[in-house]
């Protein structure tokens, strides 16, 4: 089987990205800081927690919950994963100032970071991926949240 040059250069191209993506795992996270506004989780204090994955076998899993239902297993998933999962977990309450998460020791090295806050609302229920952050802002709001780059200057 022959192939042309062209053929041969794509094949040498997605070679290399293969290569790249997979020497280039885990996460870029250095910095999380989290503020609340006046009204978040419609007034209540709301659970947040991030959670620095050791294994990706359990990001199907994981990626499949809401808010609720983390927290609902949380425990379960604690004992079960203890190896392979490192946790910062904290309570906000409404109108909070922006304060840094501190964050476990060996978080560096997980593959991936994910969160779940526990609102009382729908929009707020979803998991999010953090990897791919640097520094991170994470805003509360009523029924949700956002997540905002953040660069020192």
């Amino acid at each position: 089987m022959r192939f042309s040059v062209r053929q041969t250069i794509n094949y040498i191209l997605l070679l290399l990205t293969v290569f790249l993506m997979t020497s280039c795992s885990g996460n870029s996270l250095s910095e999380v800081s989290v503020e609340a506004t006046a009204d978040s989780n419609r007034s209540l204090p709301v659970a947040l927690d991030l959670l620095f994955i050791n294994d990706s076998a359990l990001i199907p899993e994981l990626t499949a919950l809401s808010g609720p239902e983390w927290f609902a297993k949380k425990r379960q998933f604690m004992l079960n994963y203890q190896q392979q999962i490192l946790l910062a977990s904290l309570e906000v309450v409404p109108l909070s100032a922006m304060q840094a998460v501190s964050l476990p020791d060996g978080y560096k090295n997980a593959e991936n970071v994910l969160m779940f806050v526990n609102y009382l609302a729908g929009d707020g229920q979803h998991v999010a991926e953090l990897s791919n952050y640097k520094q991170l802002k994470i805003r509360l709001e009523r029924e949700r949240y956002q997540l905002l780059e953040t660069s020192k200057e």
